[in-house]
């Protein structure tokens, strides 16, 4: 389905004229939100979206039916129903009749800020075929049921209570799963009446924005849909956090395109975007330097595991000291060690991580297992141990140096800080596979700020009534959000960073209007660059999955027609090519290598790769779906091949040569190599 979201914003390029021709007098704004819900009743605006439709679509009251005969476009605008407090997707099948420009100027209602529209039931779940039959049974009078029934409906219309809407974005902020199901689909099979009071009933309903595909665990989604996010500095978006967009929003900002104007909004919040550049900076770092200190730790854990896997059941993890720890944890990355707080200048990088980790085991793991869960304080050390620890150049070395010369600590917690490093030196070190785990542990105070970036905004201040109010309605709107925050929806959503310009930005200069322009264009074009990028390199995966495949398939379909041919060649025994007696008998192939070899002929030629190429040239399908066909298909092969009777028409169709043992040869009554049982059939 050919399909194009449209999500109609108020950030639409208006005047700041035409929004002051809305504007009053305090007391009629007043009285308007008292009486009609709204500061505005947007009659300028109206009429304004109404001069664009005209004067580009032909018609300023344009309905969805007419833009979709005439243009093929599918466009679905959401509304907030406050009346049914509901969510209504305003589309060709859900509501053919009705005039564009309203749906949008209902869309762009924000609460209190504009009027909310006011209109009948506009919302239908009943199909226009079925309505266009009734008007023309009726003209008619071929039918004076569907008369009678069609004036029911339409006196319940006129008497049905005046519903109110509102922007969308209040209870749907982001409608990107509209198009997934059937609820918007335009086939006959899909109809709103078939769906729900037929086949599946209710269930169909839950799931009319997409179903759960059981065997990925993910829902299916349309592939060719796109969805544009915007946020401001002003209006933080979670979702820009947890889509990892703060690389794509440094690159933007360093090209020209991004420069801010030379205008008042873009000077007063240059300062702010500094701060806000840096912090971007800083958390692309910590990402990035966590992500690389998990992976090489996820190496060498697996390593730990192989080693204990392979020791059998019962095995035990290998007993280390320091120096085999230190050996086992070579060549930390540069991000681990960022992470850890330990420079890249130190003479032995590994020694350092693995006097850590010793410190941490000793007094988080053992201290705690000798004291029942509590931290137990022992002996203080002695000052040869402390000798000890000076001459090495080590973690512990390093710290006790630093707390020597470290101003303003008392005394008497540097001794105690100390001590408990020297009391640590002499501990035992963690097995790898534990020493990995602890790593973790250390690393977790860093990513608590990741994970409170996931979880929500940054904290704000709230300091009145009106910032309170404010920051509830985004909460509601973020928990909503949660709904379409899924994987396959962060890969098809281009974030959009309006920085200075919110949603109630209408005042604006010629300059920040070409702002918003070129840098909403350039993150698009980056964003599709990178999204075509990831797609090549997946495809690339992909084709060298096949290919592996394919050449392992080759190589056992090639091996196996081999020993066919090298068992049917004359034996040395016999030169004449005749297989004679139990010698010949015993050269003879068994069934399965003549079923291998005849599938292996079959399936070697141009049908395979016919059938391989059909699957990667399919433009319907996505490459995960592709692997997984052509892995079952390959299966099927296997299975198939393994389980085939061997082909009778391949032996008949040439002549046959038949040896069988000699008359005079003698057979063993126990059945061996000559027995009647066992007497073989040899295919020159």
């Amino acid at each position: 389905m050919l399909a194009s979201l449209v999500r109609v914003s108020p950030l639409v390029h208006v005047r700041a004229r035409v929004w002051a021709t809305d504007s009053s007098t305090p007391f009629h704004k007043a009285r308007g939100v008292y009486s009609k819900f709204g500061l505005h009743p947007g009659h300028a605006l109206y009429q304004h979206i109404g001069l664009l439709f005209y004067k580009y679509l032909g018609s300023a009251d344009i309905t969805f039916k007419q833009l979709y005969d005439i243009y093929g476009v599918e466009l679905a605008v959401t509304v907030t129903n406050i009346s049914r407090a509901s969510v209504e997707i305003l589309h060709v099948k859900t509501s053919p009749d009705y005039p564009i420009r309203k749906a949008v100027r209902a869309s762009m209602s924000l609460p209190v800020a504009l009027h909310p529209c006011r209109d009948k039931n506009i919302h239908t779940v009943v199909s226009e075929h079925v309505h266009e039959m009734t008007r023309e049974m009726e003209a008619s009078g071929e039918n004076s049921i569907m008369h009678v029934t069609d004036s029911k409906a339409e006196h319940a219309k006129q008497t049905s209570p005046t519903e109110l809407y509102v922007d969308g974005g209040v209870l749907a902020n982001y409608p990107i799963d509209c198009f997934d199901g059937w609820w918007l689909s335009m086939e006959k099979e899909d109809a709103f009446f078939r769906r729900v009071v037929g086949e599946g009933g209710h269930k169909n309903y839950v799931e009319r924005f997409g179903s759960i595909d059981e065997k990925k665990g993910v829902r299916a989604v349309n592939a060719k849909t796109m969805g544009f996010r915007l946020a401001s500095a002003w209006e933080p978006d979670a979702m820009h956090s947890r889509l990892g967009n703060d690389a794509l929003e440094l690159r933007v900002r360093k090209s020209d395109a991004a420069m801010l104007p030379d205008t008042p909004a873009a000077q007063k919040y240059a300062p702010f975007r500094y701060h806000l550049t840096n912090q971007a900076q800083a958390h692309l770092k910590l990402d990035r330097d966590l992500r690389a200190a998990m992976t090489w730790i996820k190496a060498r854990r697996d390593e730990a595991r192989d080693e204990l896997a392979a020791k059998g059941k019962g095995g035990e993890p290998e007993v280390l000291d320091i120096d085999g720890l230190t050996a086992r944890l070579a060549n930390p990355p540069a991000e681990l060690l960022a992470s850890l707080g330990i420079g890249e200048d130190a003479a032995d990088t590994a020694r350092h991580v693995a006097e850590m980790l010793r410190h941490h085991h000793f007094h988080c793991h053992i201290k705690k297992a000798e004291g029942g869960g509590k931290a137990k304080k022992g002996a203080p050390p002695t000052r040869q141990a402390l000798d000890a620890v000076l001459e090495t150049d080590g973690w512990a070395s390093k710290q006790i140096k630093d707390l020597y010369q470290r101003p303003g600590m008392a005394d008497g917690n540097k001794l105690a800080s100390i001590q408990a490093i020297v009391r640590a030196s002499q501990a035992s070190v963690p097995a790898l596979i534990d020493a990995c785990d602890e790593l973790e542990e250390l690393l977790e105070n860093k990513a608590e700020e990741v994970m409170k970036r996931l979880l929500g905004m940054a904290p704000k201040e709230i300091g009145n009534l009106a910032a309170f109010v404010a920051r509830m309605i985004e909460a509601i709107q973020m928990t909503n959000d949660e709904r379409v925050q899924t994987k396959e929806n962060y890969s098809r959503t281009c974030m959009l960073n309006t920085e200075y310009v919110g949603t109630m930005d209408f005042k604006l200069d010629e300059a920040d209007y070409y702002f918003l322009w070129r840098k909403g264009f350039l993150s698009t074009l980056l964003w599709l660059e990178k999204r075509t990028s990831k797609a090549k390199d997946k495809k690339k995966k992909v084709g060298k999955a096949i290919a592996a495949e394919l050449k392992k398939e080759a190589s056992k379909a090639a091996g196996l027609d081999k020993a066919v041919k090298d068992s049917s060649k004359p034996t040395a025994e016999n030169g004449n090519g005749k297989a004679g007696g139990a010698a010949g008998a015993a050269k003879a192939p068994s069934a399965s290598v003549l079923k291998w070899g005849a599938v292996a002929r079959q399936t070697s030629g141009n049908d395979l790769k016919a059938g391989f190429e059909k699957v990667l040239h399919n433009e319907l399908l996505t490459s995960d779906e592709k692997v997984d066909i052509l892995q079952r298909k390959l299966q099927v092969l296997i299975t198939s091949s393994a389980a085939a009777p061997v082909p009778a028409a391949s032996a008949a169709s040439t002549p046959a040569k038949v040896a069988t043992p000699a008359a005079d040869t003698a057979t063993p009554a126990s059945g061996g190599m000559g027995s009647p049982q066992d007497k073989a059939v040899v295919i020159m």
